[in-house]
């Protein structure tokens, strides 16, 4: 029964275009982009959809020189405008002539690695071409920013170079917030300890949280109360003990600005290096999704927790309306702990719950909640998924107008990255994109996650 129910599911991959050119008026080329956490670049795979005549090392190359859409998570390092002047494959070997912009990449050995590395594994993957040979401007070149020798045919990759591919924190794996944490350091939220752990059960202070919450800012624009502020203030005026040159300033600078913190609220002391507390993490979630006057409205309001009783009415207000929206909620045993101190987990299961991220096994960070989208749309995110498949669709009028699917780097138990690239329909309109998986037990659609955009062509 369960082999039956894997066949019918791959073919049910096969019929909506992954992989190959078995789609067939479609096929699905990988672009190889670079993923920019806090710590360093990774390289990912992306799977775009290409007519299946499009389906050529031309096509996808333009595609990686082209870079990902405006605004999204991903980059590329290939300086933009470079042109693909041609390519041509002869006994095994890939020549391509790019344009003489590349030249002007301003990276160092380890970004210009990365360059080659993503125009190899994009040209590699088509059949007979097992070396890549690079010219610029049409003449042979000793490397692209001075630190990679190109001038001999450079054999394709066939295997995981772990230097560069994305993985999460080695503490944290099978932690009940292993996705938030990964999906959070991926967006380039939060980044590790130099010794390169995460320490998800240490207690994240007034300083890390209010970092963490502004740099997922972005990820929240348009989902009520989202977008990056629109000014900043002069912390160093309104704390008595903010330095201006302090590592946190800028963040606490628009946290202020954007009413998340009040300064009043401190005594005009912030003390960055104290832990926050949990209620005070509920008021600056519910400053940040712009419901302040909610928790006004919702003074002295009745809470299910055992140890509530004696908090003021205005903290009663925040608790409630946090509760209500689904960001905070208390113990098993009942309690919530106003006073006691936030994990660094439990900040990043209230950071991706703000933002709307989704969960439980998938987190979708591309694209942004009611953000414009033009020609394609990326969908990218985390997932914790069996056989590592994803999938993506986008709907216009309740109707399918383009699906893909896609491999995350991981499959589970562990998070992998995944990124699935649509071409969209020709008509300016309101569009839903989806990414879900399918059971393997019996084909049905599982933890999809939605974002609605507006398409111009």
């Amino acid at each position: 029964m369960k082999n039956t129910a894997w066949v019918a599911l791959a073919a049910l991959m096969l019929s909506i275009g992954f992989g190959g050119t078995a789609a067939g008026e479609s096929a699905r080329v990988t672009i190889y982009y670079v993923l920019n956490t806090e710590n360093q670049f990774h390289l990912v795979p992306v799977e775009a959809t290409v007519r299946e005549a499009e389906f050529t090392p031309e096509k996808a190359l333009r595609l990686l020189l082209d870079g990902p859409p405006a605004g999204s998570s991903l980059r590329t390092l290939i300086p933009a405008g470079t042109r693909l002047v041609g390519c041509e494959l002869a006994n095994g070997i890939l020549t391509v002539n790019l344009g003489e912009e590349i030249m002007s990449a301003n990276v160092g050995s380890s970004g210009e690695a990365l360059i080659i590395e993503s125009l190899a594994r994009t040209a590699g993957q088509f059949p007979g071409v097992e070396a890549l040979r690079i010219l610029v401007g049409g003449e042979p070149a000793e490397s692209l920013a001075g630190h990679v020798d190109i001038t001999g045919p450079i054999p394709i990759p066939r295997y995981r170079d772990t230097w560069w591919w994305f993985k999460g924190f080695p503490d944290t794996a099978g932690h009940w917030a292993e996705g938030e944490i990964t999906a959070l350091y991926a967006a380039g939220v939060l980044s590790g300890f130099p010794e390169g752990d995460f320490r998800p059960e240490d207690r994240v202070t007034r300083a890390q949280f209010v970092k963490m919450l502004i740099g997922a800012r972005r990820l929240m624009a348009g989902a009520g109360g989202g977008g990056d502020g629109g000014g900043q203030a002069p912390s160093v005026g309104l704390f008595s003990d903010v330095a201006s040159d302090a590592w946190y300033r800028p963040f606490l600078d628009r946290a202020v600005a954007d009413g998340i913190v009040v300064p009043s609220d401190y005594g005009g002391v912030f003390g960055a290096g104290k832990a926050i507390t949990r209620r005070e993490a509920a008021m600056m979630l519910v400053r940040a999704r712009g419901l302040e006057s909610a928790a006004a409205e919702k003074r002295g309001a009745a809470l299910p927790y055992t140890d509530t009783d004696s908090q003021p009415d205005w903290a009663k207000g925040y608790l409630a309306v946090a509760l209500e929206q689904g960001l905070m909620m208390g113990d098993p045993g009942g309690s919530f702990r106003p006073h006691g101190p936030l994990t660094r987990a439990e900040a990043c299961a209230v950071i991706c719950r703000l933002a709307g991220l989704g969960g439980p096994n998938v987190f979708v960070l591309d694209p942004v909640q009611s953000s414009t989208v033009t020609g394609r749309v990326l969908v990218t995110g985390v997932a914790r998924v069996f056989e590592a498949t994803v999938c993506a669709r986008v709907k216009q009028d309740g109707r399918v107008v383009a699906e893909g699917c896609t491999m995350a780097t991981e499959g589970a138990p562990g998070w992998g990255f995944f990124g699935c690239m649509l071409e969209l329909p020709s008509a300016a309109g309101n569009l839903s994109v989806e990414a879900l998986t399918y059971s393997a037990k019996d084909g049905s659609e599982q933890d999809v996650v939605s974002r609605s955009v507006r398409f111009v062509p």
